[in-house]
């Protein structure tokens, strides 16, 4: 009898309040966003990270912090960094969990690496409203470097799949 493959996790859905223009803030050249982030996976707890900031900038947007390997931004005060960092750590970690549930079937999917990523950013992107690249930067298990790169938030449908999740309020409340 043929069986089915059954990952361990399930997959998440991410969604982002709509992002606030900042005024100014730390040293990145380019315009900040800051908005809240809810991770939801079926099963397990919902996260919500509060104020979380975004870069945009020469047609890309990326997650402060996710442009350096420490993922600690420059310029920021001590609580913005601390709070961008455990977010960005999270993500990889999450990253690395459905990487390890899938085994080796997660080399088939575009995106594995980063998968928790780009989802995230381009949930940023549908709430923003823009078609801009991804900044991308993950921890590279094949080279054991740190990778960064922009990819289309076309590539891997990450735009229309952030675009058909339920908004911020609704995202992980039962159904009545």
């Amino acid at each position: 009898m043929l069986q089915l493959f059954r990952p361990k996790r399930r997959p998440v859905a991410v969604a982002v309040r709509t992002p606030k223009l900042l005024t100014a803030c730390g040293e990145f050249s380019g315009r900040v966003w800051q908005t809240d982030v809810k991770f939801f996976r079926a099963g397990e707890p919902t996260r919500v990270f509060t104020d979380i900031l975004f870069v945009e900038g020469a047609q890309m947007v990326y997650i402060a912090g996710l442009e350096l390997e420490s993922n600690l931004s420059a310029g920021l005060d001590a609580s913005s960094a601390a709070r961008q960092h455990e977010f960005i750590e999270f993500l990889h970690t999450e990253s690395s969990l459905d990487q390890a549930a899938l085994g080796t079937l997660a080399r088939t999917f575009q995106g594995y690496e980063y998968g928790c990523v780009g989802k995230v950013t381009a949930a940023f992107l549908a709430a923003l409203g823009e078609p801009l690249n991804m900044g991308i930067g993950f921890w590279n298990q094949e080279t054991g470097g740190y990778a960064l790169f922009a990819i289309s938030p076309l590539d891997g449908d990450y735009l229309e799949k952030a675009k058909r999740a339920l908004p911020f309020e609704k995202l992980g409340l039962k159904a009545a």
